[in-house]
């Protein structure tokens, strides 16, 4: 399954260098662009495909730069809900009522240098390749609430919660091309490739509640090892200064 997402995603990478091939060729570039065909500049890049991320590269020699990035991820999921169950019969009658609530948020930054290569310095389409290093920081927060009422029994309320923390550190791998749209702006497409290793703690405490009695529980751990990540694209767009 994951080969023919990295297999599909590169397709995906491809498709969209060409297409902004395609689209640059069919349009007429700005007497700008083709009387200055040659020019490594500063430049501000934006990516917001799968994740947010902002860039400045330097120029160095005539086909390297120096990018510096900060990369940003964020996802909050809650959910509620009522579960009823109720069964009777001639002699009997039960039910079992749950109100539940549920929350789950998660970020995470990225600090990136990198030396980039550009397979040429022409200011039309060029590919590029790099190398950087990544130092990394993630938390997430996971907690949930549960009121339950049964048939011969009281009121319980029952709570738990799981943060946990990473670190890490390690190497990117980028490949892709920008295609100059204008004689300062331009649009992105990359693949990138990610080995980090990633130091992780988190704790943990639940607690249930009823007329006639209490209980809590807490636990605290550390882990570490090493993360691979094959199947990030970055979409953009460039301004150069």
């Amino acid at each position: 399954m994951k080969k023919n997402f990295n297999l599909s995603a590169g397709i995906v990478l491809l498709i969209t260098c060409l297409f902004i091939t395609s689209v640059v060729n069919a349009q007429e570039m700005s007497s700008t662009v083709i009387s200055d065909k040659s020019e490594n500049t500063q430049a501000m890049q934006f990516h917001i495909f799968d994740g947010v991320a902002a860039s400045y590269c330097m120029p160095l020699v005539k086909q390297s730069q120096l990018r510096f990035t900060i990369d940003l991820a964020f996802s909050s999921d809650t959910k509620d809900g009522d579960t009823k169950h109720t069964n009777s019969d001639t002699n009997s009658s039960y039910y079992h009522n749950t109100n539940s609530s549920q929350s789950n948020t998660e970020y995470s930054v990225n600090f990136v240098a990198s030396y980039i290569y550009l397979l040429t310095s022409k200011k039309d389409v060029r590919p590029f390749l790099g190398l950087g290093i990544v130092g990394a920081y993630g938390k997430s927060t996971y907690n949930n609430n549960t009121n339950s009422n049964r048939t011969n029994s009281t009121l319980s309320y029952d709570e738990n919660e799981n943060n946990s923390s990473t670190l890490g550190i390690g190497l990117r791998g980028t490949m892709g091309c920008e295609a100059f749209i204008t004689s300062r702006v331009s649009l992105l497409a990359e693949y990138q490739i990610s080995v980090l290793r990633n130091w992780n703690d988190s704790d943990y405490w639940s607690k249930s509640t009823n007329e006639s009695s209490f209980d809590r529980y807490t636990s605290t751990s550390s882990s570490d090892g090493w993360q691979i990540k094959l199947d990030s694209i970055r979409l953009g767009l460039a301004v150069h200064f």
